[in-house]
């Protein structure tokens, strides 16, 4: 093969031997994301220019053309190089599959056949010859119809990849703008000189300038890598992962101008959506001034913010981050908005939580303790109350220490319906019957300037629950009412259903079936302001002046319903009243059961013994004085150890012992125990001012009575009278 030297291959050897350094220092920064393409694309550069080089080199025609046919191994691959680089850096660089990679090839293939043979048909080159004009020796030719079809197939693979990267470069913000812009520049060098060269031939010397430029795009992509970073942050990725984020992402470039915010950000009301891009953030977020305080000149930081209307205000964790370009300058902030408003609620039903248990046992410590007071202050009352006459001075004195007595034995049930500490007696009622019922005492409770009206639907049905309780719910509710509605108004009590699926807003509640009982009451009173609704069922809050209202009345509706399995709801306004509405569990209607005979009354003489256990003096002198008014033997004791020591010591056989449930060292269930060792036939009777006291000793069966406290001497006598007669 015979070879003339000239100096026009120097341009390609130069260009080759760049394109090789290009491929390597590439190679080297495997496995970044495309970085294959990119060093196998400076490698078929480097191909196509040393070819060029020998082609030119050579002297005779049949030499040429086989170099020119080694050149288009590489002429072919680079368009399709360059795309799948392209198509990688623009689509989260995912490679192409098997079948795509096929299809790519199929056109240079047969482009690369069809040259090696196209002295059977001249479909790529048609009248070759030498061309001996000019510096150096050329091949002359025409081009064959195929060579257009690989044209027009290049082409579109270039011009396929310049757009790509053009959308790209203008979707980018500032700090992926420099990448996506050296890699489009790079594509559309080539493609330029190519098509000089294609369709003029009018280059330097008749120079093919493309591989040429094919090194140089080399090197400008080379650069990016380097420069930029330019595969180690995908904008294409970022824009997937951007896209799916959940969280609000506002990019600002360093004028704080908005350059760019993902589809969670545009949720935000103040965002809007993408027409946003390009205006400054002071002025899009004009209105929300406690987060334009913290992004003030502010390149990285981390709060707490809320944004929206005064009415759906949304807390946010704010984060703000820099970026900085490849000088280290700040070219822009990330702005990060964590919508934790969910959050924020849970960890204060959280702390709600916390703060009513611990307000609940104190409650029921309080209710436990206050018992045992008023035991003694309301028994002694009616004591002082029997023995005086009707015109003594100091009956109506007493009769109002009684009254004041009872009410606050109330409230101590109240109390400990709150503090869970008394569990309803739970049985299948009528609703609307109950309702009914109570009509006369709440038409008199809700006033003459109030109208009361009641709609009852049977579809209420029946409810499992402690009519007690309801009656206290409605009591409370009707109260809460009438004090809303002082200049008169309308009160309506209305029954209804609903089912479970409605109720799913109800995050408190457990929906344990799937048909609920309505009770509504609405008033047209003043309503609540939202400061008031946030402490809605706080124990103690109250809006009343002191000493007019207690403040656990909501907060007592809210435990009973909960204790019933139910839920609860208020609507209100200020100025358009309130509606307080409540759901509990319907029941299927049982056949009522046969109550038991009630005893007869038992003889009471002085035979019978009774043994009261009781760690508090003055419960237990009452409710001896109690006993002993109707003849009982009573004997005392303070505690356990000094009841078993009565016991053992007592020639007399003791009937029966009425004895606390808390006691120290040893509690009433353990002493009832231990006196049946000594007295086989002993009954037992326990009183507490804790009412689960009595389940935990009885079973919770009603086998062995119980004595709640605070009591009045009457249910001493009688609770006594029933234990002996069992």
């Amino acid at each position: 093969m015979p070879w003339e030297y000239t100096p026009y291959i120097l341009p390609h050897i130069l260009s080759g031997a760049m394109s090789l350094a290009v491929a390597w220092l590439v190679w080297r920064r495997r496995p970044a994301v495309g970085t294959g393409p990119l060093a196998l694309a400076a490698l078929a550069a480097a191909w196509w220019s040393f070819g060029n080089a020998a082609e030119l080199a050579c002297s005779r025609l049949e030499d040429k053309l086989f170099w020119a046919n080694i050149e288009y191994l590489a002429i072919t691959a680079i368009p399709v190089l360059w795309f799948t680089l392209a198509a990688r850096y623009s689509s989260l660089g995912s490679r192409p599959t098997r079948s795509e990679l096929l299809l790519l090839l199929v056109i240079p293939v047969i482009t690369n056949l069809l040259l090696w043979t196209n002295d059977q048909h001249g479909l790529m080159r048609q009248n070759v010859r030498l061309d001996v004009e000019g510096p150096y020796a050329r091949v002359a030719k025409t081009y064959g119809p195929w060579l257009w079809v690989h044209v027009v197939y290049v082409y579109s693979l270039l011009a396929a990849s310049s757009g790509l990267l053009f959308r790209l470069a203008l979707r980018s913000p500032y700090v992926y703008r420099g990448q996506a812009t050296s890699l489009l520049a790079a594509a559309l060098l080539p493609w330029a000189a190519n098509v000089v060269y294609v369709f003029g031939q009018g280059t330097f010397m008749r120079i093919d300038p493309t591989p040429i430029a094919f090194t140089v795009s080399s090197a400008a992509a080379a650069w990016g890598l380097f420069r930029y970073g330019l595969f180690d942050v995908i904008p294409a990725a970022r824009d997937a992962v951007f896209a799916s984020m959940s969280d609000s992402v506002i990019v600002v470039d360093a004028q704080g101008r908005i350059v760019d915010l993902n589809p969670a950000a545009q949720e935000i009301a103040a965002l809007g959506d993408r027409r946003a891009i390009g205006r400054p953030l002071s002025e899009v977020l004009s209105g929300e001034a406690e987060l334009m305080q913290r992004l003030d000149n502010v390149p990285e930081a981390r709060a707490e913010v809320s944004l929206g209307s005064a009415g759906e205000r949304a807390a946010y964790d704010l984060s703000i981050s820099p970026l900085r370009d490849g000088q280290g300058r700040l070219a822009g902030r990330v702005i990060t908005l964590r919508d934790i408003t969910q959050r924020r609620l849970l960890e204060e039903q959280v702390r709600q939580s916390q703060k009513m248990d611990a307000v609940s046992l104190l409650a029921g410590g309080i209710a436990h303790h206050f018992n045992n007071l008023l035991t003694v202050v309301n028994g002694y009352s009616e004591f002082v109350l029997r023995g005086l006459e009707p015109s003594s001075p100091l009956h109506e004195d007493v009769e109002a220490i009684l009254r004041a007595g009872t009410q606050a034995a109330e409230l101590t049930r109240r109390l400990l319906v709150f503090s869970r500490f008394r569990k309803p007696q739970v049985g299948v009622m009528d609703l609307n019957g109950a309702l009914q019922a109570m009509e006369g005492a709440l038409r008199e409770q809700a006033g003459p300037d109030v109208a009361l009206e009641i709609a009852l639907s049977p579809e209420a049905g029946s409810i499992e629950a402690d009519p007690t309780l309801i009656e206290q719910i409605v009591d409370i509710l009707v109260s809460n009412a009438h004090d809303a509605m002082l200049k008169g108004g309308t009160l309506t009590i209305a029954t209804g259903y609903a089912q479970s699926r409605d109720l799913e807003h109800l995050q408190d509640m457990p929906t344990t079936c799937e048909r609920y009982a309505t009770l509504s009451i609405s008033d047209t009173g003043i309503g609540m302001t939202p400061e008031v609704q946030s402490h809605l069922f706080e124990p103690f809050y109250t809006t009343k002046g002191v000493g007019e209202g207690t403040g656990l009345g909501l907060a007592t509706v809210y435990g009973i319903v909960g204790e019933l399995h139910g839920g609860i709801e208020i609507e209100t306004e200020p100025g358009s009243g309130t509606t307080v509405r409540i759901y509990l569990p319907q029941a299927e209607v049982k056949p009522a059961a046969t109550p038991a005979a009630t005893p007869g009354p038992v003889r009471t003489e002085g035979t019978m013994v009774v043994l009261v256990v009781e760690d508090e003096d003055d419960v237990r002198r009452f409710v001896a004085q109690a006993l002993r008014h109707e003849e009982f033997t009573v004997l005392e004791a303070r505690d356990g150890a000094e009841a078993l020591a009565i016991a053992a010591a007592q020639e007399t056989p003791i009937d029966l012992v009425l004895t606390d449930m808390v006691m120290p060292h040893m509690d009433g269930s353990e002493l009832a125990r231990r006196l049946r060792a000594l007295y086989p036939g002993l009954r037992a009777l326990f009183m507490s001012g804790f009412p689960e006291d009595g389940e935990a000793a009885t079973g919770g069966d009603g086998a062995i009575p119980f004595l709640e406290k605070p009591f009045t001497a009457q249910q001493i006598r009688d609770a006594v009278q029933h234990a002996l007669a069992a």
